[in-house]
């Protein structure tokens, strides 16, 4: 028995596959067991008419056993219930009808028709209520139509089994058939209680998940609760202004700090600063990094804007979250500390210059007249004089590499406060590179890296300041130099759509990319330097930056650990149109200075007389010995009141002023020596840390230099002003009526001034572009007093002299 039943289960297992669930695998199994009984049956009908000589009969259920067998053989093979399925139900519903057409016609047998009802329960294994229909119908219509060729089969085939066979058919049918529909029945009851069982337990276990898992949403609830109250309170209580936008703009999200930011009540509130930071936020769309912005808020203070877009899977932005601070006092307290830095970098420069200047003027003397006079046969004094020679050299140039870092500081500070003078000029990229190239040879040694210069031909000319450009190429390639060990330093330039880019490239250590930004921050170096000795100050870069942008342009690196890095510098050839900041005439070139002339001999053959004007005695007495050295009578002020007195009394051939003094700033000294007929003439140069040109300008300062200054250079300049006797002086003829004017223009052109001629219209641009000391107008009298009044009013303008020429004697009213 236990055989038999695991024959049936294996059996009726052929067509299972491994993701099929219980309903599909007991369809399988109605079919197979369906095929398998009926194929039985088949067997019994076939033996029984053979044995009653009927050979025709028993050939259909014969074949409808092999039909049976192959078709369930496919099935375990390829598993295609759904074919099998159709086969079948098909096989059994014909094969009722054939057999009972052998035995003589459609009414002879009428009990074959349970037969088919086995073939009806098969068509309850479609899951789909349509296709069963079909089946049913399929088979009324095989009964109508076998009732309907009854006739013609009898006559056709003139077959008639005998009355005892026809009984005998009906009880065996009505018996087996009735016994297999009543067995499959109590299968499958038993199924379907086994199936209701599980059904119940299954609800049952369902029941109690969703208890559980009412539970469990419950406390999720509770928790996502707790977490938005966690979210929202830390959004209300961040310090920091919080805004999320949409796509089209609208603000979906805005926390207090926001709106206390910029004095919203909500939203939608018209706030230019408002509208200008929702302004910038479109950017962010596009953008694959995080853009940050700097913004003005009300009540005059500053705001940082860091805003990132919020993308879904596919990548595509949903929105902008943007974080704002207020940076106000970070901004100031970073101001006070520039200019902490600043400061103390004056203070320091001072003696600075001193040591450095006594430390060249007694090397020179040790060089000139000592050394060659000290017996060079005693080792131990050559040792001595060889070991003075490089401790002098040491001094000179750590005083070098001091003085280089405190111009740095000095540069950041003046760029920072908008305080940086440009001269701008015409600048041949070629010649910059090149001599940005040759002056950095001596860092590459042999052995070392080596130097290559890369520059297109017939590059168009630059606007720009050719000394401040001329110190970022420099800088960047002694960064290069520094890092790298070998291979090779690029310095280049070619045309881009942008303008022109200059680039330098090295094969060194690279910089990594979490320091690739903050190389550009002030006092960043690449590098641990707690563990290592830093290799520079970290202003070099911001320094390079700023003059840059200052250019309109842009800095940017790229690089790669142990392959290289490589710096590129764009900038703009139509930056004269663009650029915002002043354009002034430039100052004499280290190239120019060293054809200046030597201190020519004045009225009579006497040297120069040079007054020097500073309240620190020991840059007085430098002053003294590099300027005598090189011929010139040099005197001495210890003060801006001592100043105006010797040179009322001495009448130098040039006056060299300070500019921080503790009585009288060197500019109003200049103003008043300026304003003084006696003194007006003589030549003044400022030679000072402090530089404001546009004031100097205004008071009729000749020449500008910066301590401390070459002293070739400085007696270079001195000899140019000596030689010329007299500072020109600058007026500007107003003139449109007569040629009374152009006679006075031509007068004050032969006693030595600069002058220039212009018409009332254009006399206000003139004046605010010549800055002259003098204004002539040749009117009648009353005439252009609103072009008067518009220059007093005007800010450089207001202590020009105004002389109008009139004919005839003016009227008390004029």
């Amino acid at each position: 028995m236990n055989a038999l039943t695991d024959l049936a289960i294996r059996i009726g297992t052929i067509a299972d596959r491994p993701e099929d669930d219980e309903a599909t695998r007991l369809k399988h199994r109605f079919l197979i067991y369906m095929g398998v009984l009926m194929s039985g049956g088949g067997i019994l009908w076939g033996t029984i008419s053979l044995v009653f000589g009927l050979w025709m009969p028993a050939t259909i259920p014969y074949g409808y056993v092999v039909l049976t067998a192959i078709n369930l053989t496919l099935l375990r093979q390829t598993k295609d219930f759904g074919t099998a399925r159709g086969v079948q139900v098909l096989i059994s519903l014909l094969l009722p009808f054939l057999f009972q057409f052998s035995l003589g016609g459609f009414v002879s047998s009428g009990a074959v028709m349970l037969w088919a009802m086995l073939a009806l329960c098969g068509s309850l294994t479609f899951s789909d209520t349509r296709q069963s229909i079909t089946w049913l119908v399929l088979y009324s219509v095989l009964t109508v139509v076998s009732g309907v060729i009854d006739p013609m089969a009898r006559a056709r085939f003139a077959i008639e089994a005998s009355d005892d066979v026809h009984v005998l058919f009906f009880a065996l049918n009505f018996t087996v058939i009735s016994g297999i529909v009543f067995g499959l029945m109590i299968y499958l009851t038993a199924r379907q209680k086994d199936a209701t069982e599980a059904l119940q337990g299954a609800n049952a276990k369902i029941t109690e998940l969703n208890v559980h898992l009412e539970d469990e949403v419950a406390q999720r609830t509770r928790e996502l609760r707790a977490a938005l109250a966690e979210r929202q309170a830390i959004l209300d209580n961040l310090v920091d202004g919080l805004v999320a936008v949409d796509t089209s703009g609208a603000v979906t999200l805005m926390n207090p700090a926001l709106q206390a930011q910029f004095g919203l009540v909500g939203a939608d509130d018209e706030n230019p600063h408002y509208a200008h930071m929702l302004g910038l936020l479109a950017e962010a769309h596009q953008s694959e990094t995080a853009t940050a912005h700097e913004i003005s808020m009300p009540n005059e203070r500053i705001g940082s804007v860091k805003a990132s877009a919020v993308r879904g899977d596919d990548g595509i932005s949903q929105g902008v979250v943007a974080l704002v601070r207020d940076v106000t006092l970070e901004k100031e307290v970073d101001r006070m500390k520039t200019d902490f830095i600043a400061t103390v970098s004056h203070e320091m420069r001072t003696p600075l210059t001193s040591v450095m200047g006594f430390a060249k003027i007694t090397s020179n003397k040790l060089e000139d007249r000592v050394f060659n006079l000290v017996p060079t046969d005693d080792k131990r004094t050559a040792r001595a004089v060889e070991q003075i020679r490089k401790n002098m050299q040491i001094i000179v140039s750590e005083g070098e590499r001091l003085t280089a870092l405190i111009n740095d500081v000095l540069d950041i500070s003046k760029m920072e406060a908008g305080r940086m003078d440009w001269n701008m000029v015409d600048v041949d990229v070629s010649a910059l590179v090149e001599r940005a190239s040759n002056a950095s040879r001596s860092l590459f040694k042999e052995g070392g890296p080596e130097l290559v210069v890369e520059v297109d031909q017939g590059l168009p000319p630059l606007v720009g300041d050719h000394d401040r450009l001329l110190q970022v190429v420099l800088n960047l390639i002694s960064n290069s130099a520094k890092f790298t060990d070998s291979g090779s330093v690029t310095v280049g330039a070619h045309a881009v759509p942008d303008g022109i880019e200059l680039y330098v490239r090295d094969t060194g250590d690279g910089i990594p990319a979490s320091m690739q930004e903050a190389i550009f921050e002030k006092f960043r170096q690449v590098g641990d330097t707690l563990t290592s000795k830093p290799q520079g100050t970290g202003l070099g870069l911001p320094i390079c930056k700023q003059i840059v942008e200052a250019h309109n342009g842009r800095i940017t690196v790229e690089s790669a650990l142990g392959v290289g890095s490589t710096f590129r510098v764009i900038l703009p050839t139509d930056n004269a149109r663009t650029n915002p900041l002043e354009v002034r005439t430039p100052t004499p070139t280290t190239a120019q200075r060293a054809e200046a002339p030597a201190p020519a001999p004045i009225e009579g053959g006497r040297r120069p007389q040079v007054l020097v004007v500073d309240d620190d005695p020991n840059l007085r007495e430098l002053l003294r010995q590099q300027l005598s050295e090189r011929g010139y009578d040099v005197r001495l002020a210890e003060s801006g009141n001592d100043a105006i007195a010797k040179v009322r009394a001495e009448r130098p051939d040039v006056v060299v002023l300070d500019v921080k003094m503790p009585d009288l700033s060197g500019y109003d000294v200049a103003a008043m020596l300026r304003n003084d007929p006696e003194t007006e003439r003589i030549p003044i140069m400022v030679l000072s840390i402090l530089q404001d040109r546009e004031r100097g300008d205004r008071v009729g300062v000749d020449h500008h230099m910066v301590k401390p200054a070459d002293p070739d250079e400085l007696a270079g300049v001195i000899a140019r002003l000596a030689g010329e006797r007299a500072s020109h002086r600058r007026v500007l003829v107003v003139d449109d009526r007569s040629s009374a004017a152009s006679d006075f223009a031509r007068l004050l052109a032969t006693k030595g001034y600069h002058v220039q001629s212009t018409d009332p219209k254009e006399c206000l641009t003139a004046a605010k572009e010549a800055r002259p000391d003098l204004i002539v107008l040749d009117a009648a009298p009353g005439e252009h007093e609103e072009l008067v009044r518009a220059i007093r009013y005007e800010k450089d303008l207001e202590h020009v002299l105004v002389v109008q020429l009139t004919e005839g004697l003016p009227n008390a009213s004029d």
